[in-house]
């Protein structure tokens, strides 16, 4: 990523993007960064508020445990996110501010933007 212009996603290039932070001492922890995937299946379309309830909670007791360890980072990788998650917050103005003119400069008619043809998902417009 160096070589060409940095990393946009807010995630320090030199440190390892997935390890075991759980088994690593606590001295180290802060210097290494997992990526963690909820994955939540239920028949009944009537659990739909509840199951997004207690995902909610877990993604949210890990989160606190992240920061009593002193090991949480904003990043959210753009595939595991809810539909809720912000997955451009660890990302920087800086970067998003870059990331938009590159977007603009290669799709200037915005067509795979959200007021274009691409709907759905997660778009930085």
């Amino acid at each position: 990523m160096k070589e060409r212009g940095g990393n946009a996603l807010g995630i320090d290039e030199d440190s390892p993007l997935i390890s075991k932070i759980s088994q690593m001492p606590v001295a180290i922890r802060s210097n290494c960064f997992s990526v963690t995937m909820l994955s939540l299946i239920w028949s009944d379309a009537s659990d739909d508020a509840k199951m997004s309830a207690f995902s909610n909670k877990v993604i949210q007791e890990i989160k606190s445990v992240a920061v009593s360890e002193n090991a949480d980072h904003p990043y959210i990788y753009i595939n595991y996110a809810k539909y809720d998650q912000d997955p451009f917050t660890s990302y920087e103005e800086q970067n998003r501010k870059r990331l938009t003119e590159i977007q603009s400069s290669v799709d200037p008619h915005g067509i795979f933007t959200s007021r274009g043809l691409w709907r759905g998902f997660f778009k930085l417009q």
